[in-house]
């Protein structure tokens, strides 16, 4: 008997070592792949591009595949496909970019995804053993693509929602609309919209019932001046019962600069922005300032930058503004976000926004219920706001991503 648990025991260990000994061989082959994107649909990938291995940490790969996407000009996305080779292929680096329209379905967009990815990898792959078993095939299109553009670059957005909810002692329902125009082309670019909101909440309970309403129309123009130049105007007309604004005028004129060119924006920018304007303010109720109506004027100035890298990414925007008739009136902001894959398997997110205030011109001298506090239905005074998000996660054990399963 003690023969043959011996035996068994020896033969159990020569399997397994065989099975590994080929498992290493076969994903030796292949060349290992991390993708880092939050929305892509990684199983239809992993389905569709079976050439590779897919692992779960940066660290492990032999290519970081950092996904990154801007709005265009026709409501659509453009989408940046950045190529970091490792290990052995550090010197191979790319960027492919594929656009999207807005009305582009979910199977167009992963479709997309995938072909980028595959043409992405080819120069990879070709240096391993399994670049005999590719196929490149060339679809020729049966006649020249011409674009034609019967809206001349005009696109229109239009929104309506609503939601409502209730029990026994109270019942809330929440509406807003929002219309949209923009046209936008490499030299100019025009934005308007147009939004309104109404909140409403009844306590049976006490036969109390509160609300809010909030209407708007914005307008922005930009004047392309280059890869890093660019001027334009703005406007806004408001009326919010919760800033206690009966009806507001904004207009005013912006200059922006972009260090590193407009075209690299999906992958690195950093800009300077400076905007100076004149406001009108009639308001609902008198203010703390002893204010029913007044004329402003003032400026800002806003340093942003983004950066996308295999380490993670940034973004930090910084705002100060003041008014000119007393520049004790103004209002200094901080929001910041990063995300850092720190070692193998460990990554970090951290955001958040900090705010200096000395700019509430229109809150109401009147003060709120205890029900308008609680349902954040009345701007109150404060001198300073912030919110702060900290996320840490930890991965480990099998270092490849490869199965599909969906089951439950």
């Amino acid at each position: 008997m003690k023969k043959f648990l011996i035996f068994a025991v020896i033969n159990f260990l020569l399997i397994s070592s065989f099975c590994l000994a080929n498992q290493d061989s076969s994903t030796d082959d292949m060349v290992n792949v991390y993708i880092d994107c939050d929305m892509c649909d990684l199983d239809y990938l992993r389905r569709s591009v079976t050439f590779v291995n897919y692992v779960r940490d940066r660290g492990d790969a032999d290519v970081h595949i950092v996904e990154s996407f801007r709005p265009t000009a026709s409501g659509g996305e453009e989408f940046t496909l950045t190529f970091y080779g490792q290990k052995n292929y550090k010197v191979v680096n790319d960027t492919l970019k594929y656009i999207l329209q807005e009305m582009d379905t979910e199977e167009t967009d992963r479709n997309e995804f995938v072909r980028v990815v595959k043409l992405g990898l080819i120069q990879y792959v070709n240096s391993t053993p399994i670049a005999k078993d590719i196929k490149i095939e060339y679809l020729a299109p049966i006649k020249p693509i011409i674009i034609e553009d019967p809206w001349d670059s005009w696109a229109f957005r239009i929104g309506i929602n609503g939601n409502a909810n209730g029990q026994k002692s109270s019942q809330s329902s929440n509406s807003w609309t929002s219309l949209s125009v923009e046209r936008i082309t490499e030299e100019w670019k025009f934005q308007t919209s147009l939004h309104a909101s109404f909140n409403d909440y009844l306590d049976r309970d006490y036969n109390n019932y509160s609300s809010s309403l909030s209407r708007s129309i914005w307008g922005m123009l930009v004047k392309s001046l280059g890869e890093h130049w660019s001027i334009g105007g703005y406007g806004l007309v408001n009326s919010s019962t919760y800033s206690n604004t009966e009806i507001s005028y904004l207009a005013g004129r912006a200059v922006e600069y972009s260090i590193f060119p407009y075209s690299e924006s999906s992958t690195h920018e950093l800009i300077i922005q400076y905007k100076v304007g004149a406001s009108y303010y009639n308001y609902i109720d008198t203010t703390i300032f002893e204010k029913v109506e007044e004329y402003l004027s003032g400026e800002s100035i806003t340093l942003e930058s983004q950066f996308v890298q295999p380490w993670g990414s940034t973004f930090i925007q910084m705002e100060a503004q003041h008014y000119f008739h007393d520049f004790t009136k103004n209002k200094f902001s901080i929001y910041a976000n990063l995300s850092l894959n720190l070692f193998k398997g460990f990554s970090l997110d951290l955001s958040g926004k900090y705010s200096l205030i000395n700019d509430q011109l229109s809150v109401s001298e009147d003060d709120p219920g205890a029900q308008e506090i609680f349902l954040n239905q009345r701007q109150l005074y404060t001198n300073y706001d912030y919110f702060v998000n900290i996320g840490l996660s930890y991965s480990f054990g099998s270092i490849y991503n490869n199965v599909v399963n969906t089951r439950f």
